[in-house]
């Protein structure tokens, strides 16, 4: 919670109500918040964000006044969309989380938690322990060469392309489906057995 870069009011750094680590980002009982730049985002990968939060306080309070969130834009400022989940309504930690997928249009990206306080309320809300991860997922795995011969001596080299560029797991496992005909390494060399 320390890297909020833009103060919407009524929020502070807490170091007594924390989840884990030395701060926790509480908003008071009117309407507030912070936000953060995220400049690394890609267009079209999807991202799921996520906070714990809880309340603090014993007033009454509707669980869809407080939020998390991305406000994503186009190059002239001009609001796409704006994905968000309600904080916990709850006196204990709770996570909350949503997910987004950035258009091919989007110029920036912020992250987010408001308080809208929608009248008189003594409660605040406190969140910690963000996470912003990439989640797109594998469409498909292209293989180069497509085919190749196995005979016995022979090595090839395959390479596998993942598609889109921009999922989060990239990992490939190679492996034989018979290892009396074809062993094939953890880079994708196949080393022909026999025919």
């Amino acid at each position: 919670s320390v890297g909020w870069t833009d103060d919407w009011g009524n929020s502070a750094l807490d170091s007594v109500s924390v989840r884990s680590g030395k701060y926790a980002l509480k908003i008071g009982n009117e309407d507030g918040g912070r936000a953060q730049p995220f400049p690394d985002f890609v267009p079209g990968a999807t991202y799921i964000l996520s906070a714990w939060g809880m309340l603090s306080g014993t007033g009454g309070f509707a669980a869809q006044s407080a939020y998390i969130g991305a406000d994503i834009k186009d190059a002239d400022g001009v609001r796409i969309i704006t994905p968000t989940a309600p904080v916990t309504d709850s006196l204990g930690w709770q996570q909350s989380s949503v997910t987004f997928t950035v258009p091919e249009n989007a110029a920036t990206v912020v992250i987010f938690v408001y308080l809208e306080a929608r009248g008189i309320t003594t409660n605040s809300v406190l969140t910690d322990d963000w996470s912003l991860i990439n989640y797109t997922s594998v469409s498909g795995v292209s293989l180069s060469p497509s085919s190749v011969t196995v005979a016995e001596g022979i090595v090839n080299q395959l390479t596998a392309t993942i598609d889109p560029e921009i999922a989060n797991n990239k990992e490939v496992t190679w492996a034989s489906g018979d290892t009396t005909i074809a062993k094939v390494s953890s880079t994708g060399l196949v080393q022909g057995i026999k025919e």
